[in-house]
């Protein structure tokens, strides 16, 4: 019914957004991306992959993984608009 399909979407909802660790977020929540906690959650990432990488460089065939994010991530970023478009605006 209704209200049970409702109870399902908002469950989904928050665990996606709160819980679920998104790889191309570099495994933090789209919640801790939009409440900028996200660089303080890599930080001891970071220190761990030094730290690991410093004890045992033989295990290490390449550099440590890339923490760094884009200012902007999108899910569906919008089309830019025609260039006939911006002229007429202009």
């Amino acid at each position: 019914n209704l209200e049970e399909a409702q109870v399902w979407a908002l469950a989904f909802v928050r665990g996606y957004n709160h819980e679920h660790k998104h790889r191309n977020l570099k495994f933090v929540s789209p919640a801790e991306r939009h409440a900028g906690v996200d660089r303080a959650i890599f930080q001891p990432r970071i220190a761990v992959y030094e730290k690991a990488q410093a004890r045992n460089p033989e295990r290490w065939s390449r550099n440590t993984r890339n923490w760094s994010l884009p200012d902007e991530v999108w899910l569906n970023r919008p089309a830019a608009e025609p260039a006939h478009i911006q002229s007429e605006a202009a």
